[in-house]
């Protein structure tokens, strides 16, 4: 499949966003040995790729960042509808490193929180998209 320059960056950020939504709803399907902390991970990982594709096809330069709210917010200029976003992106936000590194662990009950958060917020800009 050909893009145009234009189109190439938005559906690679596109790309990644999904996989990593199907990493976090495959995982948190499993009946064995559920993996909360990595639940959270890709469901945060998702928004912010998800985030950053809507930027891109709208043509809104972003600084490198994992900052959720930060990256809402520059959506809010074009879309101010973006603010229903506010409580799940907040929620999701801490997820970029919170479980990544020794001394915190998610449990059961964040992992559904965050997915459905991801799902919301995945939802609402596929509808934008």
């Amino acid at each position: 499949v050909k893009f145009s320059m234009a189109e190439e960056p938005f559906k690679e950020w596109l790309a990644k966003a999904e996989e990593d939504f199907e990493a976090a709803k495959d995982i948190s399907r499993r009946k064995k040995k559920p993996l909360p902390n990595i639940i959270c991970f890709h469901s945060q990982q998702s928004v912010e790729k998800y985030l950053k594709a809507y930027l891109t096809k709208k043509k809104i330069r972003f600084p490198k960042t994992h900052d959720l709210v930060a990256l809402k917010n520059l959506c809010l200029n074009t879309d101010t509808s973006f603010e229903l976003l506010h409580t799940d992106v907040v929620q999701l936000d801490r997820y970029s490193v919170t479980f990544r590194y020794p001394g915190e662990e998610a449990t059961q009950r964040q992992a559904k929180a965050a997915f459905t958060c991801a799902k919301n917020i995945c939802d609402f800009i596929k509808e934008k998209i």
